[in-house]
């Protein structure tokens, strides 16, 4: 009993304490006018009267009004009590007040006990036990008043407002009659009363869209008698009195036959049904012109998007123009300089063209001049990057490295792509797996973002990281040349019958590659790698001979985050770890081809679940979406890769929410092969590489993938799981695809020596 009561309590404390102070309208005045008519002629002045179960007490108040009785307030609701306080002092009238139970017992001190609109909310054997309790307080007579089940425009009323979500009183059962509930209580029923007629009338004016003319009619209709009283009034009322006392009172009709309590349940369960369908159609007819209006939003949208997108490609394409042109004046300045010190050009000359160059800037007018000064600056800005020292000294210093290296399997060299510590993935990796397998490896960083190189620069056996002229490689006898991103295509002619090998690895968009630069480099290239089968069934009608080459793993690294013992999490995840048991990770660039959307629903279906991004925030896309304004969402920013599996080892799943697109499409995900090396399930959406791999969950929609994120966590207990994830990581790392290019670069070589 105690839980539903207290349920009971809980929604009347939420209502009133959200409830402002009202005033009575003119429904109300109607109804209080019978009711005290009805009470004066009950009781003798000076009477003891208690409202049990008072919510904001009107009727008490109604009836303290006239002078004539003293009235107590009882509620178990405090809200509802202190309500019923306020209006009372705004109106200057006295009451006691009093914050208690009704279904415990007390004592009988009131001539009267009475509530209108609580029995309606209790099933038939609390509706006894409150009588019984109102009953132990009562020294004569008991009287409670109901919703009458027979008010046609009650019903109406009432599924219109449910339906709207405008129904704010719960579980609600009118009634006909009280009679078997009073007799089961103990009292003797004196009769029956109907109240609220003009109540009735406030609820057909309340009805929205009703036609004025019709309303008008049935308000007549409803004031004229013709339609009988038991169906007119909104309330019936019970009478009954404490004892085997027989009497009968003027106006106190006896029950006669009527609904039993059943009817009256089943009528109330029929209209919550009928104003759940009202509320749903008129809900899914909202729906619809939201959706009309966000489609034509959309369809706006989307074309905006896609002429901001073709000014995007435009822009990227000249800056790319650019990026080469500029690469190409800087080695042939380098050149010029270095061929200008050599010939050692007489001091003086130099002196006389500073002079001569001074005299012309100081002629030219002061915007002008604004503007060299600005090109100069920028001049001097870009010249600084460049590595300006000795070309000799670094042609002799690479003979050096040359000589000293224990070369079994020729030179590799890498142009300036991507700099060597920023987002170590499969170019590093790949140098890295190359320079193991017996190659001496030079990687040219462009020093664009976080390196600092200058010169060459060794961080492993057989594998140096270098800024130099490109033209200090032009002595290099038959080297490789890995190219990655198909703009160096006119490198090739700078090397000495260098072996090309052209790394397929994105969808042209990503790196705003040309398609004639990326149609030269398949017919320049003597080996052909692409990293998914997307990309592999793109080149293959052009080269047949295009290995599949797909992203790996250094199984070794990531491995170590299968064992959390003694293991302490990385202070910034310790700090939003504490009180989540659930982990979700994500590691990886964070740019426009995440579906953030997805992510954002997905989070905010698993309120309780942790969810982790690590990674930089590539273009800009992630401070935008809003995804971090969700609480159960925290971004660490980028870190180092050796660091990483630190991280995952305190996932409970890797996901990778990206956007189908031809650019996911064609791509391989490194960190698929680093969650399972880490022994961590996998959430991913329907990615063509993801959907071959055994122990992938694919998911299509959001709730989808929540759902499946729940199945993962129950996948990372399996020990068999954590077993058949790491056989699968143990194929696919960066030595086997080192050596399955090592394999193709000898059957190369060997028929380039033939040839010859």
């Amino acid at each position: 009993m105690w839980d539903m009561v207290k349920g009971e309590i809980q929604k009347w404390d939420e209502y009133y304490k959200l409830l402002p102070l009202v005033e009575e309208d003119d429904a109300l005045k109607e109804f209080h006018k019978e009711f005290v008519q009805a009470i004066t002629s009950l009781l003798a002045p000076g009477a003891t009267i208690l409202e049990a179960g008072c919510g904001a007490g009107w009727q008490s108040l109604a009836l303290a009004r006239t002078g004539l009785y003293h009235v107590t307030l009882l509620d178990a609701s405090q809200e509802a009590l202190e309500y019923a306080r306020q209006l009372f002092e705004k109106e200057g009238l006295i009451a006691c007040f009093v914050h208690g139970d009704v279904f415990e017992s007390g004592k009988p001190e009131y001539d009267l006990v009475f509530n209108a609109g609580v029995l309606e909310h209790y099933n038939f054997d609390y509706q006894v036990q409150f009588l019984k309790g109102m009953a132990s307080r009562a020294k004569k007579y008991v009287l409670v008043l109901v919703p009458n089940l027979r008010c046609y425009w009650y019903w109406l009323w009432r599924i219109q407002n449910a339906g709207e979500g405008l129904w704010p009183f719960g579980k609600e059962v009118p009634l006909y009659d009280l009679a078997d509930v009073f007799q089961a209580a103990g009292l003797s029923v004196v009769g029956r009363k109907f109240f609220g007629a003009s109540w009735t009338e406030a609820f057909i004016n309340g009805l929205r869209g009703l036609d004025p003319d019709v309303r008008r009619l049935v308000l007549e209709v409803h004031r004229s008698g013709i339609v009988p009283l038991d169906q007119r009034c909104y309330l019936v009322a019970c009478l009954g009195v404490v004892g085997n006392e027989k009497l009968v009172i003027s106006g106190w009709e006896r029950s006669s036959v009527g609904e039993s309590k059943e009817v009256g349940a089943a009528y109330a369960a029929l209209a919550d049904a009928l104003a759940l369908r009202v509320g749903a159609e008129r809900r899914i007819v909202e729906l619809e012109r939201k959706v009309a209006e966000l489609e034509g939003a959309l369809e706006a949208l989307q074309a905006e998007i896609q002429r901001k997108a073709a000014e995007v490609d435009r822009a990227q394409s000249r800056i790319l123009e650019l990026e080469t042109r500029r690469y190409r004046m800087a080695d042939r300045i380098v050149g010029y300089l270095w061929r200008l010190q050599k010939n050692a050009a007489p001091r003086f000359t130099l002196g006389l063209v500073r002079i001569l160059l001074r005299r012309i800037f100081r002629l030219l007018p002061s915007p002008v001049q604004t503007k060299v000064l600005k090109v100069w600056y920028k001049l001097v800005s870009f010249f600084r990057n460049l590595p300006l020292e000795d070309l000799q000294g670094y042609r002799r210093e690479l003979r050096v490295i040359l000589k000293a290296s224990a070369i079994t399997r020729g030179v590799i060299i890498y142009p300036p792509t991507i700099d060597w510590n920023f987002m170590f993935q499969r170019p590093q990796q790949l140098a890295r797996a190359l320079a193991r397998q017996g190659f001496l490896f030079f990687y040219c960083t462009p020093n664009s973002r976080v390196d600092q190189v200058r010169g060459f620069q060794k961080v492993e056996s057989n594998l140096y990281v270098c800024h130099v002229p490109w033209q200090v490689f032009s002595e290099v006898e038959s080297p490789v040349l890995f190219v990655s991103w198909a703009v160096h295509h006119d490198l090739v002619n700078s090397l000495k019958n260098p072996v090309v090998i052209y790394d397929f690895v994105d969808d042209l968009e990503v790196g705003g590659v040309a398609e004639a630069d990326h149609e030269t480099m398949l017919r320049r290239a003597d080996l052909v790698l692409a990293a998914s089968r997307k990309l592999y069934d793109v080149v293959r009608p052009k080269r047949a001979d295009v290995i599949l080459c797909p992203n790996a793993v250094d199984y070794e690294s990531f491995s170590r985050a299968r064992d959390r013992s003694r293991a302490v999490p990385p202070p910034d995840l310790r700090h939003v770890l504490a009180g989540h048991e659930l982990v979700v990770g994500y590691h990886g660039a964070l740019a426009r081809w995440v579906d953030y959307g997805l992510l954002m629903e997905v989070a905010r279906r698993l309120p309780e679940v942790l969810f982790i991004l690590i990674g930089c925030d590539y273009d800009g896309t992630l401070s935008k979406s809003g995804i971090l304004d969700l609480g159960n969402v925290f971004w660490l920013g980028m870190k180092p890769y050796e660091e990483l599996p630190e991280y995952l080892r305190w996932f409970d799943v890797g996901i990778i929410p990206f956007k189908l697109n031809k650019i996911t499409e064609a791509c391989s995900p490194i960190k698929l092969w680093e969650y399972l090396a880490a022994g961590k399930p996998v959430v991913s959406t329907d990615l063509p590489m993801c959907r071959e791999v055994e122990g992938v969950l694919i998911a299509r929609t959001p709730e989808e993938f929540a759902s499946k994120i729940l199945e993962a966590v129950a996948l990372a207990g399996s020990e068999d799981f954590r077993h058949c994830t790491g056989e699968i990581a143990q194929r696919e790392t960066w030595d086997a695809r080192a050596d399955l290019i090592a394999s193709a670069l000898e059957r190369i070589l060997a028929a380039k020596a033939v040839g010859r």
